[in-house]
C-alpha cells in the first residue's frame, strides 16, 4: 500500500484537509504525471464531464489507474501552461471537497478516500457554461 502525499489522512483535521487540496493543487502545477498519480489508489473511479467532451464515453468515468494516467498525460500534453489556484477545501465524512480555479474557471473535486488517505473516487464539477 503506497503512503497518503500529504502525511496524514484528508480526514483525520480542517488543516489535514486544506493541506491534501494545496498539496494536489502543487502536484497539478508541477506536470509531474507520477507526483500526481500518487494521489490515486486502485481500484478507483474518476467522474468528470470533460471526460464526456473528450472521449465521447456517456458514463464520464474512467476506472483504472493506468487509463487516468493516460487520460491526465493526455490532458497535461495539451495544456502546457496549465495551472491551479488553490482556494479551500472543504472536509467531509468520507471526503474532500476541494474549490480551485482552472483556466476554465471555478472547480470543485469531490474526493473520496481510502484508509490510506488515496483517492478512491473523484466527481469533478463545473459551474455552467465552462465547458
Amino acid at each position: 500500500m503506497k503512503s497518503n502525499p500529504v502525511g496524514q489522512h484528508p480526514l483525520s483535521s480542517d488543516e489535514a484537509a486544506q493541506a491534501k487540496g494545496q498539496a494536489w493543487v502543487d502536484a497539478w502545477n508541477s506536470h509531474d504525471i507520477n507526483r500526481i498519480m500518487a494521489f490515486y489508489a486502485e481500484p478507483l473511479k474518476f467522474y468528470s464531464p470533460l471526460i464526456v467532451l473528450r472521449t465521447g464515453d456517456k458514463s464520464g468515468c474512467i476506472s483504472d489507474v493506468e487509463s487516468l494516467r493516460a487520460y491526465f498525460s493526455k490532458g497535461l500534453a495539451e495544456r502546457p501552461d496549465l495551472r491551479f489556484e488553490f482556494e479551500a477545501a472543504f472536509r467531509g465524512v468520507t471526503s474532500v471537497a476541494v474549490l480551485y480555479q482552472n483556466p476554465r474557471g471555478r472547480a470543485v473535486e469531490v474526493m473520496s478516500f481510502d484508509d490510506a488517505g488515496r483517492v478512491i473516487e473523484t466527481r469533478v464539477h463545473y459551474l455552467p457554461g465552462l465547458l
